[in-house]
């Protein structure tokens, strides 16, 4: 099942892939606060104990209002590193991660 949501120049979509037994939200490029709304909407759609992939294979910066909503989610999602997941990452922003140590928050592959 998809969601998708054209308000952003990439839709940001999600479903459940079977083979991981998690959910994969597509993270839209340009993530920013204007993504806020529907990011919200698609995390409040999921349990609190779901295991979640954020797919930034799109997003080719981000900004303190991104990192912002990635640690809302983190909350959401019961803060379990081992279910939180953090993929397709650019290299620029894999950086930003890097000094805001969202490898503590989030596996990353």
């Amino acid at each position: 099942m998809y969601e998708t949501s054209k308000n952003s120049v990439l839709e940001m979509t999600k479903k459940y892939h079977t083979k991981h037994g998690r959910y994969i939200i597509k993270l839209p490029n340009p993530f920013k606060f204007n993504s806020h709304q529907r990011f919200r909407e698609m995390c409040e759609s999921l349990d609190h104990d779901d295991s979640v992939e954020f797919d930034l294979r799109h997003v080719t910066s981000i900004d303190s209002s991104a990192l912002g909503m990635l640690m809302l989610a983190h909350e959401y999602f019961g803060k379990d590193r081992n279910r939180l997941f953090l993929s397709h990452i650019h290299t620029n922003v894999k950086s930003v991660f890097d000094v805001a140590r969202m490898d503590v928050l989030y596996t990353m592959h």
